[in-house]
C-alpha cells in the first residue's frame, strides 16, 4: 500500500505464477514456462520466463532475486537477454522473473546504499548458470519441427531409382492434432 491506497495484492499462495498474475497480469502469465535448472553445483536458477511472444519496448519486465531478495543487476539482465538471442525481433526484451540461489559468501550486498545493487564472487559463473537455465526453458518451450526421408516409387514416367519426398511432421507444445506436410525432393538426373 502507498499512502493508505492498496496499490498490490497477491493470493498470497506462495506460488510465483499466482505473483505474475497480481503483477503482470493474466495474458502474461499464461505465457510464462517454469525454469527447471538441477545444477550440482551452485547457483541454482528457478523462476519464471515469458514466451517471446509477450515481449516488451523495454527491461522493466525483468525481476531479478538472489536469496529471494531483489535486485538491480545489469549481469543478470545481459545473461537473460542473450538466452533470448534470435528469439526476440530488435528492440523488443523478455519478460521474466528469476531467483538465484547460492551461498551468502558468494554474494558482496555493500556495493549499493540500498543494497539493490550486488556484485558476484563468480560472475561467469553465476551468468552462465542463468543463461543455460533460461534457454533451457525456452527451448523446450518451443516447436520443433522432425523431418524424416520415405522412398517411394517412381512415377511411371521416370525410369529407375526412387524418388525420395521430404516428410516435415510439427509436433506443437501444446496437444493438438499433428499437421503433416510432405514435400517431394528433386532428383538430379544425369
Amino acid at each position: 500500500s502507498i499512502d493508505g491506497r492498496v496499490v498490490l495484492r497477491t493470493s498470497g499462495s506462495g506460488r510465483l505464477i499466482d505473483s505474475i498474475i497480481a503483477v503482470y497480469g493474466s495474458e502474461i502469465a499464461k505465457n510464462m514456462v517454469e525454469i527447471e535448472d538441477t545444477p550440482v553445483l551452485p547457483p541454482k536458477v528457478t523462476g519464471m520466463v515469458g514466451s517471446p511472444k509477450v515481449s516488451r519496448s523495454g527491461r522493466g519486465y525483468l525481476s531479478f532475486f538472489v536469496n529471494r531478495r531483489w535486485v538491480n543487476s545489469r549481469l543478470l539482465a545481459r545473461a537473460v537477454e542473450e538466452a533470448y538471442h534470435g528469439l526476440l525481433t530488435p528492440g523488443k526484451h523478455p519478460v521474466a522473473v528469476i531467483n538465484i540461489l547460492l551461498p551468502l559468501e558468494e554474494v558482496d550486498v555493500n556495493i549499493h546504499p540500498t543494497k539493490s545493487e550486488i556484485k558476484f564472487r563468480s560472475e561467469h559463473q553465476v551468468f552462465t548458470a542463468v543463461h543455460r537455465a533460461v534457454r533451457h526453458a525456452l527451448v523446450e518451450q518451443l516447436t520443433v519441427p522432425e523431418v524424416k526421408v520415405v522412398a517411394e516409387e517412381p512415377p511411371p514416367w521416370e525410369p529407375g531409382g526412387a524418388v525420395s519426398t521430404l516428410t516435415v511432421e510439427v509436433t506443437p507444445s501444446a496437444p493438438s492434432p499433428t499437421p503433416i506436410l510432405s514435400l517431394p525432393v528433386l532428383r538430379v538426373i544425369g
